[in-house]
């Protein structure tokens, strides 16, 4: 993150700077964690270890849970050292997602106490490197440590640029991915010779599918993991949008545009698959099609 100067006026703080600079801290995270490559200097950002004498290095990320595990383990794999880097102490700090989140996160480089190193969306880096609130990475210095643009699909590592400059290493994705019972499928007339989920090709052929897994098990023909996730709904809403052809324009200073039949298309699709019987509204006993977000682990 970018600690911006204190606005005039606003008398700044005299603190001890004991933060390492980005070369350093990523001459540790990533000597420490080659194989944690999509994870990039995030990895060495959230360690609670700590080696006598380092710097401390400030991070706030959002992760709990099964996540929150997961940075723990990154976190003790770079805080340690390795290879001759230098260990480091690790100030974290961990929020709730959420607005709020967003607004802390700006205000704290606005006012010259931004974290080292912060977790975002990238959704959100348009809203910041315009402004000066984070800086940019130094792509040589990636490179040295095998961090490089091939690393990553290109969708995801285009949206870590803002006016050629790479300002995110992105942490991790979110595809939506499906599940099938193969009997079920079989039973319902859905499998190629290859005893493979055949292609559909066209929503009617998925509703088609749905229906016909419906009856084939008695219960569901299509399950959408939106009932405990409410993003859930908008993240297949702009897949689904997406595979028209359609694009949503936000012109800078302009009200953002939207091609309305698409949506019009998109929104009757995903009524028609929460009928109450492709998809049903509550979550039946059995289940045939399963769709939902991957994080890149099995539970």
């Amino acid at each position: 993150m970018s600690s911006r100067s204190p606005a005039q006026g606003v008398p700044a703080v005299s603190t001890p700077d004991r933060r390492p600079s980005r070369r350093r801290l990523l001459r540790n995270a990533m000597a420490g964690a080659g194989a944690l490559l999509a994870a990039g200097p995030l990895t060495g950002c959230t360690s609670p270890a700590s080696a006598s004498g380092a710097s401390a290095l400030s991070v706030w990320d959002l992760f709990q849970g099964g996540d929150g595990m997961l940075m723990d383990d990154m976190i003790e794999a770079v805080s340690k050292g390795s290879g001759g880097a230098e260990g480091f102490d690790v100030d974290r700090t961990i929020l709730d997602w959420g607005p709020s989140y967003y607004t802390k996160l700006a205000m704290s480089a606005a006012g010259g106490r931004a974290a080292d190193v912060a977790a975002m969306h990238l959704s959100r880096l348009a809203g910041y490197a315009p402004g000066g609130l984070v800086d940019a990475f130094d792509l040589d210095l990636l490179a040295e440590y095998g961090v490089t643009e091939k690393d990553f699909t290109p969708a995801v590592w285009s949206r870590t640029r803002h006016e050629g400059s790479v300002y995110a290493i992105p942490l991790d994705v979110h595809p939506f991915i499906v599940f099938y019972d193969k009997k079920a499928a079989d039973k319902a007339g859905l499998l190629d010779t290859g005893g493979e989920l055949a292609p559909m090709g066209s929503p009617e052929a998925l509703l088609e599918a749905g229906k016909a897994l419906a009856e084939a098990t008695g219960g569901a023909g299509i399950l959408f993991g939106h009932v405990t996730d409410t993003a859930q709904t908008w993240r297949l809403f702009a897949g689904l949008y997406a595979q028209t052809g359609a694009d949503f324009d936000l012109p800078d200073g302009g009200p953002p545009k939207i091609d309305v039949d698409a949506a019009v298309r998109v929104v009757t699709l995903m009524t028609r698959l929460f009928d109450g019987k492709t998809n049903p509204t509550v979550r039946p006993p059995g289940r045939a099609l399963r769709a939902g977000r991957c994080s890149g682990r099995r539970t």
